[in-house]
């Protein structure tokens, strides 16, 4: 019975010693998070003042974008590419084509004249998404220049 004791004793003193390592171990993994967790808290104070200003910056340049897209869908937009021969006339109306993230310009006959740059058509996709329409209209005709202006108008 001594015996069984003395191993009890020893299994008893062996697993509360592993459990003291475990809580040590435990211990040093809590004091680590939270360390990592006030250094985090201190990086979050530092850069709240840089996220509210890119926050306010953000809001101008949208306001600013915004601001620029009414006056191009005021005003429309007016392209001047090169005459190549094409059989177009002053007052004819164009038609634009999606193709990718482009815009082709096309006469009615479904000739391909002017790829429409990807300034324009980065506008343009975005204007039309938002329910307006729009109307090409060749405004002069030369030997080597065709303008077209570009007019957006509100759905009914």
């Amino acid at each position: 019975m001594k015996n069984n004791n003395f191993n009890f004793n020893f299994l008893n003193k062996y697993y509360i010693r592993q459990k003291e390592n475990e809580l040590k171990k435990l211990e040093a993994k809590k004091n680590e998070l939270t360390k990592a967790l006030q250094t985090e808290e201190l990086r979050k104070k530092e850069l709240l003042p840089e996220l509210s200003k890119l926050k306010n910056e953000n809001m101008y340049l949208k306001e600013q974008y915004n601001n620029l897209k009414n006056i191009v869908i005021k005003n429309g937009i007016s392209l001047s590419f090169e005459n190549i021969n094409f059989n177009i006339k002053e007052w004819d109306n164009l038609i634009l084509h999606k193709s990718g993230s482009n815009f082709i310009v096309t006469t009615k006959s479904g000739e391909e004249i002017y790829l429409l740059e990807r300034k324009y058509a980065e506008v343009v996709e975005e204007i039309l998404e938002e329910g307006y329409i729009y109307s090409l209209v060749v405004i002069r005709v030369t030997s080597k220049l065709i303008k077209c202006q570009l007019r957006f108008i509100e759905k009914s």
